[in-house]
């Protein structure tokens, strides 16, 4: 089946065209939708591959006339479908701003590393993307454990009529390649060597697969196929080995096929949207009062007072036991307190009683980091000589 050329107008709106004229400097279209007002207009468009304009793209190839888009800051991506087979639940979720850097990478067909430290929404960026556009997703986790088989494929033996025939299964990579899925690899940083450097040729522009183990194959790419990868830390990045002990020193040349992008964590205003959205019982005060906990203590980590980070997850876990128990530090004993180190704990106890108050838990902490109790007052002496107005010698008479 041919491709067709639809225009997307400004009122969100698909209409066939023409391509009259289509160079790296400037295009132009027809407008052939029949029975439309704009019908047998010319149009000068951004030539292929250029963002101007408000939305983009303006013109898309596909073989029947889109329904439904997703558009976010003038970015546009198109549904390539209606099945619901390995496509994403789609979900509340508030995108960040790089969202639109996201975009234009797909858009480009370019092979994207999502770095930032864990919880930021990486992979849910992604995952989210492709849930409003039907897109099916696979996603595999390299942390170590996957095998080459696993990756790759491998010979299999099934039983049939003539006997048992020994036939290739595909493993995700090829998997994905052949039927135009989306692919995501978490954590790219703790895969093996060998994984790493499997992924070369597939990471080049128009990459191919060749599969040795099945007589050669060589498998290209289908149009619709998109490789994404997700780690915390990038390159050698020995500054992070405290918190992400176990990650995989990545060379220049990997680094060099990928199309690397940071995100960060989210402003104040929208993790606050986030918590509240995410958890309606949650008292207003004290969403806002953990994301500003939060962003203490990432300052924290970036001056190097705490080892731990905060990530938006977390305060989304802390958030749920806070509205569980009506109480953030009985929370915070169910989320993180435990997790931490005693030096740790100490500087989180002496934050929370800023953000928080002290209360009783928590104006003083011992050299431990655990809260002190108030300790009772003795009971005075009932056989101490009393003064004047019944009060035991020594003690303040004033009422």
């Amino acid at each position: 089946m041919s491709m067709k050329h639809f225009f997307l107008t400004r009122k969100r709106e698909f209409l066939e065209a023409e391509i009259l004229v289509d160079t790296p400097r400037k295009r132009q279209i027809k407008i052939v939708e029949k029975g439309h007002k704009l019908s047998g207009k010319t149009l000068h468009t951004p030539p292929e591959g250029v963002a101007s304009g408000k939305l983009y793209p303006r013109v898309f190839h596909t073989q029947s006339k889109p329904t439904d888009f997703f558009e976010y800051n003038g970015r546009v991506l198109v549904s390539m479908g209606k099945s619901d087979y390995l496509v994403p639940k789609q979900e509340s979720y508030r995108f960040q701003k790089i969202t639109s850097t996201v975009i234009d990478s797909i858009l480009s067909q370019d092979k994207v590393l999502l770095t930032g430290e864990a919880g930021t929404g990486k992979t849910s960026m992604i995952t989210q993307l492709a849930s409003r556009i039907n897109q099916p997703v696979l996603r595999v986790n390299l942390n170590g454990e996957t095998r080459m088989a696993d990756f790759i494929g491998r010979m299999n033996v099934v039983n049939g009529e003539k006997g048992s025939v020994t036939e290739w299964v595909d493993g995700i990579l090829p998997t994905a390649m052949r039927h135009g899925y989306w692919l995501i690899l978490d954590e790219v940083d703790f895969a093996q060597p060998e994984i790493l450097s499997l992924l070369h040729p597939v990471l080049e522009a128009n990459g191919t697969l060749v599969v040795k183990e099945n007589k050669g194959e060589e498998i290209k790419a289908h149009p619709n196929f998109r490789l994404f990868g997700t780690a915390n830390s990038i390159g050698s990045m020995a500054h992070r080995g405290d918190t992400y002990s176990g990650t995989q020193t990545m060379n220049e040349a990997f680094m060099d096929r990928w199309h690397l992008v940071t995100v960060p964590n989210m402003d104040e205003k929208t993790e606050v949207r986030v918590l509240r959205e995410r958890i309606p019982s949650l008292q207003s005060k004290f969403a806002k009062r953990i994301v500003q906990f939060a962003n203490m203590i990432r300052k924290g980590k970036e001056g190097n007072v705490v080892n731990m980070t905060f990530s938006t997850r977390r305060a989304i876990q802390w958030a749920e036991k806070t509205a569980l128990y009506r109480n953030p530090y009985k929370g915070a004993e169910a989320v993180f307190l435990e997790k931490v180190s005693v030096e740790d704990k100490a500087v989180l106890l002496k934050n929370m009683a800023l953000v928080f108050g002290g209360g009783k838990r928590t104006k003083k902490v011992d050299e431990n980091g655990n809260p002190v109790e108030k300790v009772a007052k003795t009971p005075a002496d009932p056989n101490k000589p009393k003064g004047k107005r019944g009060r035991p010698k020594g003690s303040k008479n004033k009422a």
